[in-house]
């Protein structure tokens, strides 16, 4: 997919696939509007997409929504693996230092 390829919903959505797309602010008067989806700058109505189009809709806000998913779980296991080390690394052995004799 182009980097400059950039889809987002209107607040109304095809399904709750679809959330994950970047979803424009509510508006009181957009409320009732028909939902529709901005490409490249250009909005268009979800209606007046193809049955494939609307596919990869949905397939996209999947994707976005597993990437999201899995950002989480990524700075979750990061954290841990942080404490972890940091107790690891309190509970090694003291070096011992050498004292001279007297």
């Amino acid at each position: 997919m182009p980097a400059c390829f950039r889809a987002s919903l209107s607040p109304l959505t095809l399904s709750p696939l679809t959330t994950a797309i970047h979803t424009t602010g509510i508006n009181m008067a957009e409320q009732n509007s028909p939902p529709k989806v901005n490409i490249n700058g250009k909005e268009y109505l979800l209606s007046d997409l193809s049955d494939t189009a609307k596919a990869q809709v949905q397939s996209m806000a999947f994707a976005q929504n597993e990437e999201k998913r899995l950002k989480a779980l990524l700075a979750v296991t990061q954290t841990a693996l942080r404490a972890y080390q940091q107790v690891l690394v309190r509970e090694l052995p003291k070096e011992k230092t050498d004292e001279p004799s007297t």
